[in-house]
């Protein structure tokens, strides 16, 4: 049907507009990738943040690193960051 439609019925791999590999220059000053797709239980984004009982069970952000990185940047368990982009930063 895609390509009666005039598309190319196969998969493609197109590598992403902000990747290290499509902007090296941007990977120099943002050196760390972000992966998605984990969540916590009872959250989704960040719909069910104001529910009171499921606040108690997580009641501030997550963020998870592999450990050499946090040896590296001096980060230990239960330390706030920043995690910055080119669109911003959020604490």
């Amino acid at each position: 049907m895609l390509e009666k439609w005039g598309y190319d019925p196969l998969p493609q791999y197109r590598e992403v507009a902000e990747s290290p590999v499509s902007k090296p220059e941007m990977a120099k000053k943002y050196t760390y990738i972000l992966i998605t797709g984990v969540r916590s239980p009872g959250f989704f984004h960040t719909e069910n943040r104001q529910v009171p009982w499921l606040r108690e069970l997580q009641p501030d952000p997550v963020i998870e690193i592999h450990l050499e990185t946090a040896k590296k940047n001096n980060i230990k368990e239960g330390d706030w960051m920043v995690v910055e982009s080119p669109r911003g930063k959020v604490r």
